[in-house]
């Protein structure tokens, strides 16, 4: 009895002991494209024109390991219009955001974005939800 004590209890330290949680942490990002509507209206509803129809909603969004491998897709989320010179009349940007979960990796780790074929900007993982920032335009 003794011993079917002691490999049970060998049992049930080996199950406490898988392997360890892996590093993840998550993008959360806004894309700005620089574009002047005259007729905007800060916080509604935008769309890219002329030169930018590849950046709209569901556009995809890829990460990338140091090595240039993907490791995460995500897309791009509605386009709202944003007043950056209230000075002037209409909007001049229309951001996009985007959020991509569970990328493997660690602090200090470098990575890029690439929103459509845009081209990969590097980064640094911080912290459990790392942002990142893009313009275009």
């Amino acid at each position: 009895m003794k011993k079917m004590y002691v490999a049970l209890l060998a049992l049930l330290g080996l199950v406490g002991c898988g392997s360890p949680e892996p590093h993840v942490f998550d993008v959360v990002g806004t894309l700005d494209v620089t574009q002047p509507m005259s007729r905007g209206v800060d916080g509604v509803t935008c769309f890219t024109g002329s030169g930018y129809t590849d950046i709209k909603t569901g556009t995809q969004v890829r990460v990338t390991d140091a090595a240039g491998d993907v490791v995460a897709l995500g897309e791009l989320g509605y386009g709202v219009a944003k007043d950056t010179y209230p000075q002037l009349p209409g909007t001049d940007v229309c951001r996009f955001d985007f959020r991509i979960e569970g990328i493997p990796g660690k602090d200090g780790d470098i990575f890029g974005v690439e929103v459509a074929n845009r081209g990969s900007v590097n980064f640094k993982a911080a912290g459990k939800t790392t942002p990142v920032s893009l313009n275009l335009g």
